[in-house]
């Protein structure tokens, strides 16, 4: 497994650092993983206070490969900044990928409708 190292503070430096690590990576064959809204999300919090980053469409549109959107109910268990955890299954439900081609308001529309809308019960 390889990390990807993102700087925060970097702006747009470190945009370009992490697309060219994401290229790297893939170019291993490798998968990568992101959190597109760049931390865990309490459960029922909307995507207004936690709005999904544009880091997400910029790897999108320069790695030209389908991304395939997951969703996960682990803020019903983990809280954001809660040391108590509840017990409970955490259920990972990976959904259809959404292939090159888009444009970028375009495929951030279709990652938050396809990850909101799922249900788990």
């Amino acid at each position: 497994m390889t990390a990807v190292k993102v700087d925060r503070q970097g702006g747009a430096s470190a945009l370009k650092d992490l697309i060219k690590q994401a290229k790297n990576i893939l170019q291993c064959g490798h998968n990568i993983i992101i959190f597109p809204q760049g931390t865990r999300v309490p459960a029922k919090a909307s995507s207004e206070g936690y709005p999904y980053q544009v880091g997400v469409a910029a790897l999108y549109l320069a790695c030209n490969v389908p991304v395939v959107p997951a969703a996960l109910n682990s803020g019903e268990f983990w809280g954001k900044g809660l040391l108590i955890r509840k017990p409970g299954t955490i259920i990972l439900k990976f959904l259809d990928p959404i292939q090159p081609g888009l444009k970028k308001d375009e495929f951030m529309k279709s990652l938050e409708n396809k990850i909101e809308t799922v249900k788990f019960k």
